[in-house]
Formats: structure tokens, C-alpha cells, sequence
């Protein structure tokens, strides 16, 4: 008889649904979502669309993906052999919720880079300040 999986619990460090968090707040699985959202799209296009990846930590990622069903690796019987990755309905559904976030980002990306530059300027005066009163941060 099977066991009944306990409901998720995000804040357990021991709960499985952590590894689930770890996928999805990562970088790529991120990006991933987005570059899916639209259509089923092959390895090479995924490769330069999100530029800066390399070819083992997109494969990896699209692996742990498919893993967990959020995405689905379609084979074509070809020569040259033509594979796609596209979403499974799970996976639309998160990416639903990450191209809000993409959109969110777009929009607020000049207030936010605005807001890091001026804390970035308030912390350089504060410790030239303090250098020349001969403080140590």
C-alpha cells in the first residue's frame, strides 16, 4: 500500500516540495518558462534565445523539467534527428505566473536599477566619509 504524501510545506527544509523551489527559482527554469510559453521550440533555438547558457545547463535543466512534468521532450524519427521541448499543462501553468513576473520586471526594471544605483552611491559617500574621518566599515 502506498504511503499518503504529506501536504507541502514550503517552509520544512525537509519537505520534498523544496527540491520543487529550487527548480522553479532557478535562473534558467525561469527563463525556460518564458522561451516555452509561446510554442514547442527546439534545443539550438532555446540555446540562443537565452543567451549566456551553456549547452550542459540547459540540457540539465530542461532534464530536471521534464522530471518534475513541466515540460515534455518530443523526438522526432529523423535523420538528422529533431527534437522539441514544449510545455505540459502543468508547466503552462507556472509559466503563466513567470510571464507576469518577466512583464512586472520589464516595467519596473528603471525604477529598480534607479533605487540600487542611489543605495549603491549612499554606501560609497558613507564609507568615504568614514575613511576620511578614520573610521573602519
Amino acid at each position: 500500500m502506498a504511503r499518503k504524501l504529506k501536504k507541502a510545506n514550503l517552509f520544512d527544509p525537509n519537505c520534498s516540495s523544496r527540491d520543487v523551489l529550487e527548480l522553479i527559482g532557478n535562473k534558467w527554469t525561469l527563463l525556460l518558462l518564458c522561451a516555452l510559453y509561446d510554442s514547442k521550440t527546439r534545443t539550438g533555438q532555446l540555446k540562443r534565445k537565452l543567451e549566456g547558457i551553456s549547452q550542459k545547463m540547459l540540457t540539465q535543466t530542461l532534464r530536471e523539467m521534464q522530471q518534475h512534468g513541466i515540460v515534455k521532450r518530443i523526438s522526432y524519427p529523423e535523420v538528422p534527428p529533431r527534437v522539441e521541448y514544449e510545455l505540459t499543462e502543468l508547466g503552462y501553468s507556472l509559466a503563466e505566473l513567470v510571464v507576469k513576473m518577466e512583464r512586472w520586471i520589464v516595467k519596473h526594471h528603471s525604477v529598480l536599477h534607479a533605487a540600487r544605483m542611489t543605495s549603491s552611491n549612499v554606501k560609497v559617500r558613507a564609507e568615504k566619509a568614514m575613511a576620511s574621518a578614520g573610521m573602519q566599515a
